[in-house]
């Protein structure tokens, strides 16, 4: 699950901030 989360990072690259809480979401 966090492959498809990382993915959509990368596609962001703006929203680091979002994308990090994603992540600790998911943990």
């Amino acid at each position: 699950m966090t492959h498809v989360i990382y993915d959509r990072c990368t596609n962001c690259g703006n929203c680091v901030d979002a994308c990090t809480v994603n992540a600790i979401d998911v943990m």
